[in-house]
Parts: structure tokens; sequence; C-alpha cells
């Protein structure tokens, strides 16, 4: 596996600001936040700090 392509998908994806779809909570959102969460748990991935704001941001709406 290419984890820096990897990485680089995951940043390009995660939104700056909002969710992951724009408007509205979305599947996108559970599943997209679910991943995340799942190998931040196991230590799979680490967080940058934009992926961070935008897992807390998304729950905050």
């Amino acid at each position: 596996m290419d984890i820096k392509r990897v990485k680089a998908t995951i940043e390009t994806i995660c939104p700056n600001d909002g969710l992951a779809l724009g408007g509205e909570f979305s599947t996108a959102d559970v599943v997209f936040g679910g991943f995340l969460d799942f190998s931040m748990v196991f230590n799979w991935y680490k967080a940058s700090p934009k992926v961070a704001r935008w897992r807390w941001l998304s729950r905050l709406e």
C-alpha cells in the first residue's frame, strides 16, 4: 500500500469546514468519519490538524 497516496487522498476528501458533502449530514460523514476513527484508534493513521478539526466539527453540527 502506498501510504503517502492514502494520506494525500484523505487530505483531499476531508472538507475544510462543514460536512463531507456540504449542506446536510450524510452517509458519507458516517462512513468516512468511522474509517478515520477506527484507523486512529489502532494507530494506523495519525490525523493532520485539518483532519482532526473536521472530525470534531462534523460531530458538532
